[in-house]
């Protein structure tokens, strides 16, 4: 008589999902997934309050990505026929030009050698005038992009999902090369549909999702010395397994690798884990009473003179900066015209992801109406979730 494994995997998100799915697909029947929220899929979090797709979590889907790769021949995609604005706090608007090659010039940032005994914020500042302003000739771009200094700096952090570019020597993620892909209907969603045979036809449905214990946050996996992995969940549950494939987020695994696994993974596991630096973005939907932009994405750059001096002081501050400076563009939503994706950045996220409802749009009312025009209406409501200070980035 054959023996199938039991296999146990923690986390729903779209890595399990993919590792349930592919298990499934090849016999391997006797799956359980852990997942520590009420809902599967991680950071892809799709909702539709009025119909139209919302998604709070990852929305753009990069050409160069494994997503892409994935749902490429399903017709799910098209090309964001959107452009990208970039308004300054003192010099307005910014020309279609001077926003190319400034957002051009991040990536060959990101690219340059660093040391390894120079921290990413040492070499930012070291790096930022060779690599950045001295590639711009006409002196006001050259004094533009240079105040946007602060901007680039949080945006690289953004992009490659750090609160800010840190003291240590970590590696970053490479920030993506294009976010010209949008969902067609849907939204991010879709992805966790195809991993699981569900879309384009249910009756192909690998059934995966029969498989998910939702709510089982898993505290602790003894896998040494035993003939069975023990998985312990905070809800009291325990389950046995001959294979365990851990999908937790990489700041959850940061957090708590050394506690969660004995005995301890190895030396080097744990330096890989360690040196690899996740913290999270903040990316909020704005719902607004009619759409009063244009069809670009845009986004906003606090000169360094008006950095402290915003006019606002409702909220939470740091080292003189009130989390209004965070906010550092708007995307447009593909699926709903009046909806509008707040992007933030920097050390102040975990505490914006708490602000009171009234002040977060008021907040985001005083930030557009300086950058955009007295025409810029107040958002209504947002969609808010907690992630980064809840301690699930």
């Amino acid at each position: 008589m054959q023996h199938y494994p039991r296999v146990i995997i923690v986390g729903a998100g779209a890595a399990g999902i993919a590792a349930a799915s592919r298990l499934v697909a090849k016999g391997i029947g006797n799956v359980t997934v852990l997942e520590a929220e009420d809902r599967i899929g991680g950071r892809i979090h799709t909702i539709r309050p009025e119909g139209d797709a919302i998604d709070l979590g990852a929305a753009r889907c990069p050409s160069n990505s494994l997503a892409h790769q994935i749902v490429k021949d399903f017709g799910l995609l098209e090309a964001k026929r959107t452009g990208t604005a970039l308004f300054h706090s003192k010099f307005g608007r910014a020309s279609t030009q001077f926003v190319g090659t400034l957002f051009g010039r991040l990536s060959a940032l990101h690219d340059l050698d660093k040391p390894k005994d120079v921290t990413w914020h040492q070499h930012f500042h070291q790096h930022y005038q060779s690599c950045v302003v001295d590639h711009f000739s006409d002196e006001p771009d050259r004094l533009l992009a240079l105040d946007c200094m602060d901007f680039m700096k949080k945006t690289l952090a953004m992009t490659t999902g750090l609160f800010s570019l840190g003291s240590g020597g970590e590696r970053l993620a490479a920030p993506p090369t294009t976010f010209g892909m949008v969902w067609k209907r849907g939204g991010f969603r879709v992805l966790l549909d195809v991993l699981m045979r569900s879309y384009p036809n249910r009756k192909h449905s690998l059934n995966v999702e029969d498989k998910i214990r939702l709510n089982s946050k898993v505290e602790h996996i003894s896998w040494k010395g035993e003939e069975e992995i023990r998985l312990i969940c905070s809800n009291g549950s325990v389950f046995v397994a001959d294979y365990v494939i851990v999908t937790a987020p990489l700041g959850a695994l940061k957090r708590q690798h050394c506690t969660l696994f004995s005995p301890q993974l190895s030396d080097r596991k744990r330096k890989a884990i360690e040196l690899l630096k996740a913290e999270g973005v903040l990316k909020i939907p704005l719902h607004f009473p009619k759409k009063w932009w244009d069809d670009n994405d845009f986004f906003l750059a606090w000169g360094e003179d008006d950095l402290k001096c915003v006019g606002f002081n409702r909220g939470p501050q740091k080292n003189g900066h009130c989390w209004i400076t965070s906010l550092v563009g708007f995307q447009i939503n593909s699926e709903n015209s009046k909806v509008l994706h707040a992007l933030f950045a920097g050390e102040l996220i975990p505490e914006i992801e708490q602000i009171e409802e009234e002040v977060l749009l008021d907040g985001v009312h005083f930030v557009t109406q300086r950058f955009c025009g007295d025409f810029a209406d107040r958002p209504t409501k947002s969609e808010r979730r907690v992630r980064c200070s809840a301690g699930r980035s």
